[in-house]
């Protein structure tokens, strides 16, 4: 099943999640550059609501963050859609 919404760019839509701003901005540039669309989010719960709000074809997910931890962020991920990347 796809997740990319009329309008996003034909290589997918992905959503990074991360608290090290440097490793968002770093991420955003590398897949925009490779015809992704981008949304950040700077912690687990922040990611969440954006993948609740906005529909994505993969998450890039930091492990280790203050409050929820990426494991914990993983979990209800797959809760929302077990089959995303």
């Amino acid at each position: 099943m796809s997740h990319v919404s009329p309008g996003t760019s034909l290589r997918g839509t992905i959503l990074v999640v991360d608290d090290e701003e440097v490793m968002r901005d770093v991420l955003e540039t590398l897949l925009t550059a490779d015809g992704y669309e981008v949304h950040l989010a700077a912690t687990a719960d922040e990611g969440l609501e954006r993948l609740r709000s906005t529909g994505v074809d993969a998450v890039v997910l930091d492990v280790m963050m203050p409050g929820m931890d990426g494991m914990t962020a993983l979990d209800e991920i797959h809760r929302l859609d077990e089959q995303l990347p």
